[in-house]
């Protein structure tokens, strides 16, 4: 970041406060400009900033994410708009309103990202890597004499096929055997 980022950053976050806590009353219409001026220089410097060819960015959209998006821009339009309200009951109705707002999604945010991860994580794996690539990681892992790796492959195949598959029982003697290989060569 250069400095142009770093002043328009800090001016944008003062200005901010200012309009949050409604400082100096009389001019506020004047803070509101300020606020969206810097502001939008912020954003401005930070997307020149970015090169987007070395931005590779890979979300797999499901419900889960598209939720997270939603309560975000809800949540950051909210703030926004409690902090340029005048009316300072109204102001703090819609503030307690985002914090609220802010912890229900923090729960949403953590609990989701338990139970989303847990869930697709398998099927990211599955889809990275096949289980003829796995068999022959395994086989240049035990030429490498690399015999941990080898098994841990053989193991991440065990766990994939279903267990009344027939290749279950040559994929646990094979471990048997890299097993006794290293062992052998151990002595």
């Amino acid at each position: 970041m250069d400095a142009f980022q770093w002043v328009t950053g800090i001016t944008s976050l003062i200005s901010f406060g200012i309009q949050l806590f409604d400082l100096f009353p009389r001019f506020r219409e004047n803070r509101q400009r300020i606020l969206f001026l810097s502001f939008g220089l912020f954003l401005g410097s930070i997307f020149r900033a970015i090169d987007s060819s070395s931005i590779k960015i890979v979300i797999q959209f499901s419900g889960f994410v598209l939720l997270i998006t939603a309560l975000t821009i809800a949540l950051v339009g909210l703030a926004f708009i409690g902090a340029l309200t005048s009316d300072t009951e109204r102001r703090a109705t819609t503030l307690g309103i985002c914090f609220a707002g802010s912890m229900g999604y923090l729960i949403i945010l953590f609990f989701g990202s338990l139970f989303n991860g847990a869930i697709e994580n398998p099927k990211i794996e599955m889809q990275k890597i096949t289980s003829t690539e796995l068999l022959f990681l395994s086989e240049k892992a035990v030429e490498h004499k690399n015999y941990e790796r080898a098994i841990m492959h053989l193991n991440t195949l065990h766990g994939r096929i279903a267990n009344d598959d027939q290749r279950i029982k040559n994929i646990e003697q094979r471990i048997v055997e890299i097993k006794q290989l290293e062992l052998s060569e151990s002595k």
